[in-house]
C-alpha cells in the first residue's frame, strides 16, 4: 500500500497548492479578469501499478482488465470561467490535441484561418474518435479498444465475437483513429510545417529572448512603458505581490491532528520518566 499512499500524498499536495492558487488569484484581482485551464498532461501511474487502486474503484484487483487500464488513461480538462454560474460536467471524448480549439472559441478567437489539428470539444461537430500513441488503441463512446482487445465502452465488457456490422463500425474507427496518428507523425517527424506559407509568422531570432536575469527585463520594460502599463506590477504601485500568495503546509491547515500527536508524545514521556523513577 505504500505505493497508494505515496499518491494520495501527491495528490493532497496538489490539492492544497491548487487551493493557494485560486486564493492568491482572488487576493491579487486577476480571477475575475481570467479563464482558468486546468488539466492533465498524462496518466496518473502505470499499467503495472494500477490494479491496486481496484479496492478503491469498488473493483477485483483479480479480474483488472485493460479496459480498466484504458479507463484509467483519462486526465483532466476543467475550464473556470468567473461569473459563470452553470457549470456542469460535459460528457465530450476528447484528447490534448483539442484544448486549444476550445479555449480559442471559449475566448472569442475564430480559428478557422488557423492552420492546426484538433477540435473544439464543446462544439456538436466534435469528433469523438481518441487516438492513444499505440496503433489499435482507441476510445470514443461506444467502443474502446486497448492491448488487442476490443471492449463496449459503457459497461467494459469485452467484445470476442463481433458480427458484420460491429466489424464494419471498428474497421472505420480504427481507419480514423490511425489517420489521426499518420497526421501527427507527418506533422511533427516529417517538418511539414516549413512548407507551409499562409499566415508567415516570419523567422525567429533566438537572439531576441533570454531567460537570464528576467526581472531586471521585465522592469525595464515596466519602465519604458510608464503610465501605459496595464500589468499588475504596476497596478500595485511597482510592489510585488509575492505578499498575497500564501501555502500553508498540511500541519498549518490541520494543527487539531498534530496538537493530539504531541499530547500523546508528552503523556508517554512522562509515563517513561514516571517508570524510570521508580526504578530507582
Amino acid at each position: 500500500m505504500k505505493p497508494l499512499m505515496a499518491i494520495f500524498a501527491t495528490a493532497n499536495y496538489l490539492d492544497a497548492s491548487i487551493k493557494a492558487f485560486f486564493d492568491y488569484l482572488k487576493a491579487s484581482g486577476l480571477y475575475e479578469n481570467s479563464i482558468i485551464v486546468l488539466y492533465g498532461d498524462h496518466y496518473g501511474i502505470s499499467n503495472s501499478r494500477n490494479p491496486a487502486l481496484a479496492p478503491l474503484l469498488d473493483k477485483n484487483s483479480e479480474t483488472w482488465s485493460s479496459y480498466d487500464n484504458a479507463m484509467l488513461q483519462r486526465v483532466p480538462y476543467m475550464v473556470v470561467i468567473p461569473g459563470m454560474d452553470k457549470g456542469k460536467v460535459i460528457e465530450t471524448y476528447g484528447g490534448e490535441i483539442d484544448m486549444l480549439p476550445t479555449l480559442e472559441h471559449l475566448l472569442g478567437i475564430d480559428s478557422k484561418n488557423f492552420l492546426q489539428v484538433g477540435q473544439d470539444l464543446l462544439s456538436p461537430n466534435h469528433s469523438q474518435i481518441v487516438a492513444f500513441r499505440s496503433a489499435n488503441y482507441f476510445v470514443t463512446p461506444e467502443y474502446t479498444s486497448y492491448s488487442g482487445r476490443t471492449y463496449y465502452t459503457k459497461t467494459g465488457e469485452e467484445i470476442t465475437n463481433p458480427d458484420e456490422s460491429t466489424k464494419e463500425q471498428l474497421d472505420k474507427i480504427r481507419e480514423a483513429a490511425n489517420l489521426q496518428l499518420k497526421i501527427s507523425d507527418s506533422i511533427q517527424t516529417g517538418d511539414l510545417l516549413r512548407f507551409y506559407t499562409g499566415n508567415d509568422l516570419g523567422k525567429v531570432n533566438p537572439d531576441d529572448y533570454s531567460y537570464n536575469n528576467s526581472m531586471k527585463a521585465l522592469k525595464t520594460i515596466e519602465k519604458e512603458k510608464g503610465d501605459a502599463s496595464t500589468s499588475l506590477y504596476s497596478q500595485r504601485g511597482n510592489q510585488s505581490t509575492v505578499d498575497l500568495f500564501k501555502a500553508p503546509s498540511y500541519k498549518e491547515l490541520h494543527p487539531e491532528q498534530f496538537s493530539s500527536s504531541s499530547s500523546s508524545e508528552d503523556s508517554s514521556s512522562s509515563s517513561s520518566s514516571s517508570s524510570s523513577s521508580e526504578k530507582k
